[in-house]
């Protein structure tokens, strides 16, 4: 069976509940069928002040009547996306610039996505918790992400990680989080952290549960000075529970 089926040049218009219309513009893309083997490519051009383009494509055995035996990959990219735009209502702060640039690759085994790596950088993000409330910004921030389905858990890892506030560059640093489900736990390995650069970009909800981390860190400084902690690893423990010195 050889297939295939293409869009080019089209163009909609979508009108989500609450928020404002959303232009798709030059949406191009192709759908391959080669003997059980297929292909789909789809672009996207978002049209706003400063357009965002959108690639997403994946390729394998793709059976709809058989999804959990589907496998192959997939890869996408999303260039100068406007987070205020497209993040407003969804996270616990506001949002006020930002784009985010990445280029994403994936492996699907049984059904389900198994790995994802990512390239990811962010430019002029800027953000407020509540209106009023101060505006943090970060110029830049760019890493390497890999995600990873383990046997019953999950792995996510960041390396390197490079960070510009507006005072300078921060020691590259690197993460690791592996969950336990076992334990109904998380282990979080962070190479670098600048506490006192890091400890005011916090949401104040979190500022708290920061402090009582950073407090039994192996550090003889104070949190509050300018100190780097270097190859700290720490057990995420249930909301509540008192973080415990390794």
């Amino acid at each position: 069976l050889n297939q295939t089926l293409q869009v080019k040049h089209l163009t909609l218009q979508l009108y989500p509940l609450s928020k404002p219309p959303i232009l798709l513009n030059n949406i191009q893309g192709v759908l391959m069928n080669r003997w059980g083997q297929h292909r789909l490519r789809l672009e996207v051009i978002l049209a706003e002040k400063k357009p965002s383009r959108v690639v997403l494509g994946i390729e394998g055995i793709l059976d709809p009547a058989h999804v959990m035996q589907s496998s192959g990959r997939l890869y996408g990219a999303v260039e100068s996306l406007n987070l205020a735009k497209w993040l407003a209502g969804i996270l616990p702060i506001n949002i006020k610039t930002g784009t985010l640039t990445t280029e994403f690759w994936g492996e699907i085994a049984s059904g389900r996505l198994s790995a994802v790596q990512a390239k990811v950088a962010l430019h002029h993000l800027s953000w407020q918790e509540v209106e009023n409330a101060p505006v943090h910004k970060l110029p830049f921030v760019q890493g390497h992400i890999v995600w990873t389905k383990l046997l019953t858990d999950w792995r996510l890892i960041g390396d390197p990680i490079q960070i510009v506030d507006e005072k300078g560059a921060w020691p590259e640093t690197s993460f690791r989080f592996q969950t336990n489900r076992m334990t109904q736990q998380g282990t979080l390995f962070v190479k670098h952290v600048w506490v006192e650069r890091v400890m005011p970009l916090l949401p104040l909800v979190w500022k708290q549960q920061a402090a009582a981390l950073l407090s039994h860190l192996p550090i003889k400084a104070p949190v509050t000075s300018q100190h780097v902690i270097s190859s700290a690893a720490r057990d995420l423990l249930p909301s509540g529970t008192i973080f415990k010195a390794p």
